[in-house]
């Protein structure tokens, strides 16, 4: 299967300036990338932030998304937020893919992620 995983990566900007994309999401790992706060202030750009609760095994932790959408999209923003706390402790491929497409993937590279998500977590639960 071909794929690519995290197409998106570091272009999120780049790409909702050009209106190809319309919802980017963030964690509390690296946080929202700073070329985004001039848009956020000037209003172009929303921010929502969510905390999940993830467990996965021992390495129960807190998660906190921020979603980041322009103007317009705060449906989408609001059912990606749905679909992350519904999506937080188990792995449902269903939600996944809606995730995908919400963050403007395509459906070759959704399903090359999902490939690649269901094998890792499956090496995790034999260690």
């Amino acid at each position: 299967m071909n794929g690519v995983l995290g197409p998106h990566e570091g272009k999120e900007l780049a790409l909702m300036l050009n209106h190809k994309k319309n919802v980017a999401l963030f964690n509390n790992d690296l946080g929202i990338p700073a070329e985004f706060f001039p848009y956020i202030e000037q209003g172009i750009f929303v921010v929502l932030e969510q905390a999940n609760e993830i467990y996965v095994s021992t390495d129960d932790f807190a998660l906190i998304n921020f979603i980041v959408y322009r103007k317009g999209y705060e449906v989408q923003a609001e059912k990606l937020r749905h679909l992350l706390a519904e999506g937080a402790t188990d792995f449902i491929p269903e939600i996944e893919r809606e995730i995908g497409r919400i963050l403007g993937y395509n459906e070759q590279d959704i399903e090359f992620y999902l490939v690649n998500l269901e094998q890792h977590l499956k090496r995790r639960e034999e260690l």
